[in-house]
């Protein structure tokens, strides 16, 4: 059937049915794609939540805070965390070559020196040639030393402490 065959009031209603349609389907399509739009947001938001909240990500905050708790409780001491596990090997080990701390702390050479020209200055720690080689340097703690050590604070006990608390602070809400 030709449009010209076709009732002025069917060819009218089949268009204005066919306007309506026309709206629905626009319509439709501007709510799917503002459903698409939100989709995408919120996917994205929750690839940065997993992103930030990785086993990777709070191995890291861990790790950074249990610095800060470590150094927080060593500085009033003056002293860093490297400094304090020199103290804590000459303390509880006895004399030691200056050699081995490289491995024990895995530091390049100059990086040591660093902290065992510091610990000498402070006068807490005493650098002598080793008997059996010449070339190397014997580490071991002065009186001054082992006072010092006697009374500092455990940071690895604080830190523990710490971690306790974040667990159960942050499991708690």
């Amino acid at each position: 059937m030709h449009e010209s065959t076709v009732p002025k009031t069917t060819f009218f209603a089949t268009a204005r049915e066919r306007a309506a349609q026309d709206v629905n389907f626009r319509l439709t399509l501007v709510r799917w794609r503002t459903n698409v739009v939100r989709c995408r947001t919120t996917w994205r938001i929750y690839l940065d939540h997993l992103k930030h909240n990785s086993a990777a990500a709070w191995v890291k905050r861990y790790y950074l805070a249990s610095r800060a708790v470590m150094e927080a409780t060593l500085r009033p001491h003056d002293l860093g965390s490297t400094q304090w596990y020199v103290l804590w090997q000459l303390a509880n080990n006895g004399p030691t070559v200056q050699r081995d701390f490289l491995n024990m702390l895995q530091v390049e050479k100059p990086t040591l020196s660093e902290v065992v020209s510091a610990l000498v200055r402070k006068g807490f720690i005493e650098q002598t040639p080793a008997a059996d080689d010449q070339r190397q340097r014997l580490l071991t703690i002065t009186p001054t030393g082992l006072k010092l050590w006697q009374g500092l604070p455990d940071p690895i006990a604080y830190q523990m402490a710490w971690s306790i608390w974040y667990f159960f602070s942050f499991y708690q809400h």
